[in-house]
């Protein structure tokens, strides 16, 4: 079993991608309507 500082010493960084911008507003007015704040 690893560590997380083992793992952490051994990832390979170069390999990681970057992340698209997303549209955070959807998912807030999703999250709004679910719990009732938006009709």
């Amino acid at each position: 079993m690893s560590t997380l500082p083992g793992l952490l010493q051994s990832m390979d960084l170069s390999t990681l991608k970057c992340f698209p911008p997303g549209q955070p507003e959807k998912f807030s007015a999703f999250l709004d309507k679910v719990v009732g704040l938006q009709k």
